[in-house]
C-alpha cells in the first residue's frame, strides 16, 4: 500500500513536471516566434520623421523565453523542495540578487537598455541552473524519468534560428534606413515567409502538444 502511494505520488510529479515543460514548450513557440517578426521589422519606430532603430526590443524578447524557463524550474523546485531546500533556494536568490545589482550597475553604464536586459538574462539563468540542479538530483537513480531542458525546446527549432538569421541577414542587406519605405516591403515580405515557414513546421511537428493545450484550455473553461 505504502509504495502505491509513493509510486502515484512520484508519478503525479512527473506529470506536473510534464505539463510544466510543455507549458514552456508552448511560450517558445510564440515568443520565438515573436522574436523572429520583432527581427524581421528591425523594432523600428518614427521619431521626427525618421525612423529609429530599437534594437533592446530583440534583446527583450529572448529574455522573455528565458523568464519562461526559469518560472517553470523554480516553481517545481518550490512545489517539491523540503523546508531546508527552500531555504538554501532563498538564499542563493540573495546571492544571484547582489550579482544581479553589479551586473545591472556595469551593464548598464556600458550598453544601456541593453545592458539592463542582459543583466536580467543573466540572473534569470543563473536561477534555472541552480533549479535545474535541484531537478536531476530529484530524479537521479530513476532512468524512467530523466530530466533535460531540451524538452523546452520545440521540434523544429533549427527552422527557427535559420529564420533568425535569414531576417538579420535581410536587415543588413536590403533594408535602408535612409529610405526605409521603399525597402521595407521586401524585408518584411522575407520575415513573413520565414515566419510561415517556421509556424507550419512548428505546427506539423507539434500537433499532439498544441492540441492537448486546446483541450487543457477549453477543459478549464468548462469548469
Amino acid at each position: 500500500m505504502v509504495y502505491v502511494m509513493i509510486t502515484s505520488k512520484e508519478e503525479e510529479t512527473r506529470n506536473l513536471l510534464d505539463r510544466g515543460l510543455e507549458a514552456c514548450n508552448v511560450l517558445y513557440l510564440w515568443h520565438l516566434a515573436r522574436a523572429i517578426h520583432t527581427l524581421s521589422s528591425d523594432c523600428c519606430m518614427v521619431k521626427n520623421g525618421a525612423m529609429e532603430k530599437l534594437p533592446w526590443r530583440q534583446f527583450y524578447c529572448l529574455y522573455i523565453i528565458v523568464l519562461a524557463m526559469n518560472g517553470t524550474s523554480e516553481a517545481f523546485l518550490h512545489a517539491i523542495g523540503t523546508e531546508d531546500q527552500l531555504k538554501r533556494s532563498n538564499d542563493m536568490l540573495l546571492v544571484f540578487s547582489l550579482i544581479y545589482i553589479t551586473l545591472n550597475i556595469l551593464l548598464i553604464r556600458s550598453a544601456g537598455a541593453i545592458g539592463l536586459i542582459l543583466a536580467n538574462s543573466l540572473n534569470m539563468m543563473f536561477r534555472i541552473i541552480y533549479s535545474g540542479q535541484f531537478i536531476q538530483r530529484y530524479f537521479q537513480g530513476d532512468p524512467s524519468s530523466s530530466f533535460s531542458f531540451r524538452k523546452c525546446f520545440p521540434s523544429g527549432w533549427q527552422i527557427l534560428i535559420l529564420s533568425g538569421i535569414i531576417t538579420v541577414i535581410s536587415e543588413k542587406t536590403i533594408l535602408d534606413h535612409k529610405n526605409f519605405w521603399a525597402t521595407f516591403p521586401v524585408h518584411f515580405a522575407i520575415g513573413f515567409l520565414c515566419f510561415c515557414l517556421s509556424a507550419f513546421v512548428i505546427y506539423r511537428r507539434e500537433r499532439v502538444l498544441i492540441n492537448r493545450i486546446i483541450r487543457f484550455r477549453n477543459h478549464d473553461h468548462d469548469d
